[in-house]
């Protein structure tokens, strides 16, 4: 299976995560949580389904098309290490596949962590009286940011001259 196959997997196993958390969740749900992880906004669960549903659609568009559109972009506006090399006629299917795979692997962590969230989410809203685990989200979000600065390093060294 190749990185792209799963990030389209991974995609739809979060579609269709957020149906059956819809199944699962009281009418009216915590949206929002200041600190303390206590609730400050609610909203129908039909309203939190939508925004999650045009948020995952967004994102997976973003990341699947992405590499299309670098390859669309005229040279001047596309800001790539050694972009002169890179953009070669000749290297350009290189530079597609490479942008295909590092922009899967952004979708897959992006996904993972949003459902972490949702999971989190939905303990809370489940949970009587209503609290987000705050250290389980600062943990969550802490080994997302620290996986999209090596991300952002793999990118450099993707686009390293061949031979340095």
């Amino acid at each position: 299976m190749t990185i792209r196959s799963t990030f389209l997997l991974i995609f739809l196993l979060k579609i269709l995560s957020n149906i059956v958390f819809y199944f699962i969740l009281p009418d009216n749900i915590a949206i929002h949580f200041s600190s303390g992880g206590r609730p400050d906004s609610w909203a129908p669960k039909e309203i939190n389904a939508l925004i999650f549903l045009g948020l995952d659609l967004l994102l997976f568009f973003l990341f699947w098309y992405a590499p299309s559109l670098v390859m669309n972009t005229p040279e001047k506006w596309i800001s790539l290490p050694n972009k002169s090399f890179w953009l070669k006629e000749e290297n350009k299917p290189l530079v597609r596949q490479k942008l295909e795979s590092l922009m899967s692997e952004l979708g897959i962590a992006t996904f993972v962590f949003m459902f972490l969230i949702s999971i989190l989410t939905i303990q809370a809203n489940l949970s009587k009286p209503v609290k987000l685990d705050e250290s389980l989200f600062v943990l969550f979000l802490i080994v997302f940011l620290i996986y999209v600065v090596f991300w952002c390093i793999k990118i450099f060294k993707a686009f390293r001259l061949p031979g340095s």
